[in-house]
Order: structure tokens, then C-alpha cells, then sequence
């Protein structure tokens, strides 16, 4: 099985993608078999760059939170069984061995539970009869390619038969799963970790995988003082970033 981890690293994310990759080799026990992608860039130092050779901009998103996430897609068409896709706002701090393990192998697509979507976006989940139960996060998703009818996806948002409740892929992908009730499995929490208030707090040294989720929480740009919860995680991050470009 090629598998490949894949984050897009467009504009100022690519720092994020850089500190990613690091913390993935430093402490994801992440293995030379594994490619590392920085989709979106022409040249990089930390993985390989793949620039995004196809057009994205008839997928309807949102312009103001999430101009270029259609662009993610473009990781469904490259040549891999297993596509890793990782938000370049999350840091590892454990062992992701699971998400490259053949354990995963039976279904074509994992991801964590969501649980603040139906808080932010409730009145556009209930139109769309949408399980609440049952929405996933973004940050941390795994597809087998092999398995995920990719173009019966982009056919469905062409044809509006599917519409994203926040306005990104994550909206979309979880409207798909439901309407066509696509069977896919869950991933444990700790490998999505999101550090939003409405996520559960969890015992600091279990995540393996933490998302910077949350208005002005990036932490290459955040302005979060020290009384925040969330201080702790931006402080750690940035500290692999110095570790990371010494």
C-alpha cells in the first residue's frame, strides 16, 4: 500500500505545514515509507512540493473563511492508495502510527467526531437533515483512494445535489456521507485534538494529533495571551518551529 501524508500549504500555511512535518518525524514514529506533501508549493524543504494542477474555483466555498480549501481535493488524484490528509493548522505530539496501520484498511474513509459543528452551524445542519451525531472534523481525515468514488463526489457539488454547511470541504464531505450513507469509521479523538471550548479538554500528554480550531488561534499569528487554554499548545508549537529552522 503507497500511502501518502498530504497537507495544503498555501499562503502562511505552509509554516504550519513545515512544523507538521517535524513534529510528525520527531514524535509520530513516522516511517521513511510514508511520503510527506506539501501541496499547493513549487519548491520546499521539508517535503515533497507538488504544485495544484487543476481548477477548483467552481466548488461554491467560502471566500472570507475558506478560499482555497477546495484545493484539498486535488490530493484525491495523486497517486497513492492511502491519502493522510492533514489540516496545516495541527501539530503531532504522539505516536500516528494508527493512521498509516493496515488496520484501517476496510473502509474508504476515517476521521474524528465533531462535536461543535452543530453548536456554530445548527440551523443549517437541521435543514439539510443532517445527524449531528455523526459529523466528522476535517483536520485529520483518511481516504483510500481505491475506494472513494472521487468523481461521484465532485459530480454531486457540481450539480448542487450536496452543499457545505461551513462553507468548506468538510461541509461537503459530511453532507455526501450522509446522503448517500457511504459507510466510513471513526478515528479516537486524540488524533484530532481540537483546541476549539466546545471539544472536550483532554489529559495533556494524550493527544497525539492537536488542530489550532477556533477564531484567531493560528499560531504562527495569534495574539492569545497567557490566561487563554489554548497558550500552552501556541507556546509549544512555536517552540518546534525554532527547533525545526535551527
Amino acid at each position: 500500500m503507497k500511502a501518502a501524508i498530504v497537507v495544503l500549504s498555501t499562503g502562511e500555511y505552509w509554516r504550519g505545514a513545515k512544523v507538521l512535518f517535524h513534529t510528525l518525524r520527531k514524535y509520530g514514529n513516522l516511517p521513511s515509507s510514508v511520503t510527506t506533501i506539501a501541496m499547493g508549493m513549487k519548491e520546499c524543504d521539508f517535503a515533497e512540493a507538488i504544485p495544484i494542477t487543476q481548477d477548483y474555483s467552481w466548488v461554491p466555498v467560502s471566500q472570507v473563511n475558506f478560499p482555497r480549501v477546495a484545493e484539498k481535493l486535488f490530493a484525491l488524484t495523486l497517486d497513492y492508495d492511502r491519502i493522510i490528509m492533514l489540516d496545516a493548522d495541527t501539530i503531532c505530539l504522539g505516536d500516528c502510527s494508527l493512521l498509516w496501520s493496515d488496520w484501517l484498511n476496510p473502509l474508504p474513509f476515517y476521521a474524528v467526531r465533531d462535536v461543535a459543528s452543530n453548536i456554530y452551524y445548527n440551523q443549517v445542519v437541521a435543514e439539510q437533515g443532517l445527524d449531528p451525531n455523526l459529523l466528522f472534523n476535517a483536520g485529520t481525515m483518511i481516504f483510500d483512494t481505491r475506494k472513494f468514488p472521487l468523481s461521484n463526489f465532485l459530480l454531486s457539488v457540481r450539480n448542487r445535489e450536496i452543499v457545505s454547511y461551513d462553507g468548506g470541504d468538510q461541509g461537503y464531505l459530511n453532507c455526501w456521507f450522509q446522503k448517500t450513507k457511504t459507510p466510513f469509521g471513526w478515528l479516537p479523538l486524540e488524533y484530532n485534538a481540537c483546541t476549539d471550548s466546545h471539544y472536550p479538554r483532554m489529559e495533556s500528554g494524550t493527544e497525539k494529533i492537536v488542530h489550532f480550531t477556533g477564531a484567531n488561534v493560528k499560531p504562527w499569528n495569534t495574539k492569545i495571551g497567557e490566561s487563554d487554554r489554548r497558550y500552552p499548545l501556541v507556546v509549544r508549537w512555536r517552540q518546534e518551529w525554532e527547533d525545526c529552522n535551527r
